[in-house]
């Protein structure tokens, strides 16, 4: 599969992933990613602390084998765990992030 953001479109959250998968990888857009949101539907429960942090810790090791799986660089992982708020990829980031420098490479 080839990944590609459009001019003037964002690939984020999930995207991220999507974007990252491709073999052949190109962006004119942004990418921007963030630390795990627990749902929405979600918001105001109040879950058991043992629980709590089995969530996280099967999250985390399911992005984490993902990434790797992708052959992300190890920016990648600290944008995602480290960013509280969202994070756009600089330039030189997605220069790092992208394989061809056109569509017509694709």
């Amino acid at each position: 599969m080839n990944t590609w953001i459009a001019e003037n479109q964002t690939c984020a959250s999930a995207c991220t992933l999507v974007f990252l998968a491709g073999i052949q990888r190109f962006s004119e857009g942004k990418l921007v990613v963030h630390q795990n949101l627990p749902p929405s539907e979600q918001a105001n429960e109040k879950i058991a602390r043992d629980a709590a942090w089995i969530s996280v810790q099967r999250i985390i090791g399911e992005t984490i084998i993902l990434l790797n799986g992708f052959g992300a660089p190890r920016f990648v992982f600290k944008r995602i765990f480290s960013s509280p708020e969202v994070y756009e990829f600089t330039d030189a980031e997605m220069a790092e992030l992208t394989t061809v420098t056109s569509l017509d490479e694709m």
